[in-house]
């Protein structure tokens, strides 16, 4: 699938609100107007470092955050933000204050598990408890599955169960949990300092 389709395919699934992030059923989400090029610009300066290519025309094109896996993108300042009012740079900024680390939070799936982009390389890495895992994925195949309805949720993590003991009833009941993440310890690529903007 080329660039073009990805998008277009993007914009068809964040267009309806029954599909326009994994967890629309449960919380819904403002798809933010399209980022001007200036809060791009604000936006990776404040980062230290240019956001990937096709993250970037995501942001510009579908809108500024609010749409895609779990619980949808996190956009800039004057986007769409995460379920505690953060944007793009206070969560990369919480997460890893070093402007060394060319990571940035993509989305939130709950339980302290996020799905984050390597600027650098365009690879989407999962981050948890755990540490950091690479999915196999770059942004673009990420995408083609979400958009092709592809469960990513189970193809990161490594599901169990456990059993609790409800304190209202007593009773015990078997719970969802996750016992660890999928795919290989991520490392950091090094980063050269030549890092001009990836986009126009």
């Amino acid at each position: 699938m080329t660039e073009e389709q990805l998008i277009s395919d993007v914009c068809r699934r964040a267009s309806n609100p029954a599909t326009q992030t994994d967890y629309s059923k449960i919380r819904v989400r403002e798809v933010g107007p399209p980022a001007t090029s200036q809060s791009i610009e604000a936006t990776e300066r404040r980062l230290g470092f240019s956001l990937y290519r096709l993250h970037c025309r995501l942001l510009k094109t579908v809108g500024n955050g609010g749409f895609g896996p779990g619980d949808g993108l996190i956009g800039t300042a004057d986007g769409s933000l995460d379920v505690d009012g953060r944007s793009l740079c206070e969560l990369k900024e919480a997460f890893w204050p070093d402007t060394e680390v060319a990571l940035v939070p993509l989305c939130d799936w709950g339980d302290g598990i996020w799905s984050c982009l390597d600027t650098a390389t365009g690879c989407v890495v999962s981050c948890s408890e755990f540490g950091l895992f690479s999915t196999g994925q770059t942004l673009h195949s990420w995408l083609e599955k979400w958009v092709a309805g592809d469960n990513l949720w189970l193809e990161m993590v490594v599901p169990g169960t456990t059993i609790v003991q409800n304190p209202s009833t007593s009773e015990y009941v078997t719970v969802a949990t996750v016992q660890g993440m999928k795919g290989d310890p991520y490392i950091l690529p090094a980063r050269d300092g030549n890092d001009g903007p990836h986009h126009t």
